[in-house]
């Protein structure tokens, strides 16, 4: 049942007439407006809609063809809805300039509506969405997407969201969504134009779903990247940058698992190494002011804990000059062949080396082909740090503590700066390095370990009595003497 008035002018005009033997398209114009009205479909009742069509098709040159709806309203009880835009080039890669409006108060929606979204009666909740897009269809590809101009906002506020289904339910605050092209940022000396960027802040958010349970609170995050005439080659790097803060944060599972951080945050960026746009380079920096991670058996506690790494393809440049001349002769000879391809007759080309590998314990890191390609084409590099740490695991049933962690590492190699580490009445300050990991871990060569250690207390009984429990522990867990059921710390760490 639909009760409208509907207004068509020139609804099929062509300057000529049409034979459908011809080898183009017909050619036609239309214009339809359709004033306010309501629409019945079953259950579903739109109370108002109104809109204004315009369309041009043109046979001769399928390009200039065009839809443009200047205006399209429509609202049921709870929600209205307000969109006009034009769509190009209907025939080839078709371009899209629109704006939207979307209002939606949860708790007004009429219950069939409800019903249709699996969501219960009791939901409410405010949603205001509003837009503006202008973008072609072939942009929605990984390597394009950076050329779509979006502008816009998403707020949630109080929303309260169940749905039984699927036994999850949503609860949050005040969130706001926004997103933005040609937004420009500068900080000191740096600055960048062009961003197509998302933010998003978050007050309280709370996800109940099977099998597990998640909260955080203060949240903000952003990503961006550029969107300028540079970034229409899609063969080389596009910079993205992306940004994640949480005041805390919550997890617990069914299965006993629970995590716990504070003042938590994540910062990742892909560069181009030096300008060069075929070059990508990857930084990573995460920091939290205390995490804690608990399951039946294991509690780990981590205080004023850092990570950061930058890890970059490696070139040419980045080689002994002797191994770079080898590359060019190789390369010359065989000017098909793929960079991996030399690099394997490199290797087969060059001398072993003559270890004796009877003089060392040797172990199987379980490497496979993809995993070696990677550690010789990248170069890592990066830090770990932590003020405090503390772990309790009945496999090793006593108080382990590390302090003053500061470790540095690289794909070759691993320094430890500092690092104290006490179990039960026994420390450990540890400094040293290993290196020679690259070429261990995608040959036979050995590791080279440079350890310091320097001990105040050693309790070797009660760390050898430590092992013992841990051992028997295990051993009763796998036969079944022990069940999870009744654990409890005292029992484990008794």
């Amino acid at each position: 049942e639909i009760c409208a008035c509907l207004v068509g002018s020139e609804m099929c005009i062509r300057d000529s007439p049409y034979s459908i033997t011809d080898t183009v398209m017909p050619s036609f114009k239309a214009d339809v407006a359709i004033d306010p009205c309501r629409i019945t479909y079953g259950r579903y009742h739109i109370n108002s809609f109104e809109a204004k069509i315009n369309a041009l098709i043109d046979g001769k040159d399928p390009k200039a063809s065009f839809i443009s709806i200047p205006n399209l309203k429509a609202s049921v009880a709870g929600a209205s809805l307000a969109a006009d835009g034009k769509i190009t080039s209907l025939t080839a890669n078709a371009g899209i300039d629109a704006d939207l409006n979307l209002k939606i108060d949860i708790a007004k929606l009429p219950q069939p509506l409800k019903a249709y979204l699996k969501t219960s009666s009791a939901s409410s909740g405010k949603i205001d969405f509003s837009s503006r897009l202008k973008m072609r269809l072939g942009d929605l590809k990984p390597n394009r997407f950076h050329r779509i101009s979006l502008d816009g906002n998403l707020a949630l506020k109080d929303i309260d969201l169940t749905m039984p289904q699927d036994d999850t339910s949503i609860y949050t605050k005040s969130t706001l969504l926004r997103l933005g092209s040609n937004k420009s940022l500068g900080t000191g000396l740096h600055h960048v134009d062009s961003l197509l960027t998302a933010s998003v802040e978050c007050d309280t958010l709370h996800l109940i779903s099977r099998g597990f349970d998640i909260e955080l609170k203060d949240m903000k995050g952003g990503i961006g990247c550029a969107n300028n005439s540079s970034s229409f080659d899609t063969t080389q790097i596009n910079p993205i940058g992306a940004l994640l803060k949480m005041g805390q944060f919550r997890y617990r599972a069914t299965d006993s698992t629970r995590v716990r951080m504070r003042d938590a945050s994540v910062r990742a960026s892909l560069l181009r190494f030096e300008g060069q746009g075929r070059v990508p380079m990857l930084r990573l920096h995460t920091g939290c002011r205390s995490i804690f991670y608990a399951d039946r058996l294991n509690r780990l506690l981590l205080g004023d804990g850092e990570i950061s790494a930058t890890a970059r393809m490696r070139q040419l440049n980045d080689f002994p000059p002797r191994i770079r001349a080898l590359y060019d002769s190789l390369k010359s000879a065989h000017p098909d062949a793929t960079t991996d391809s030399i690099a394997t007759m490199m290797r087969n080309s060059r001398k072993r080396g003559n270890f004796d590998l009877s003089r060392y314990d040797t172990m199987d890191f379980g490497i496979d082909g993809d995993t070696r390609k990677l550690l010789n084409r990248w170069n890592a590099e990066g830090a770990i740090k932590a003020r405090r740490g503390f772990m309790f695991t009945p496999y090793f049933p006593i108080r382990n503590r590390i302090k003053d962690v500061d470790i540095t590492f690289s794909t070759d190699s691993i320094n430890i700066n500092n690092l104290f580490y006490q179990a039960g009445t026994s420390d450990l300050n540890i400094k040293g390095a290993v290196k020679n990991l690259r070429r261990a871990l995608t040959s036979r060569a050995p590791v080279n370990i440079d350890l310091s250690i320097e001990s105040d207390t050693l309790n070797i009984n009660e760390l050898v009595q430590t092992s013992y429990r841990g051992a028997a522990f295990a051993e009763q867990l796998n036969d079944g003497t022990v069940s999870y059921t009744h654990l409890t710390l005292p029992t484990i760490f008794r």
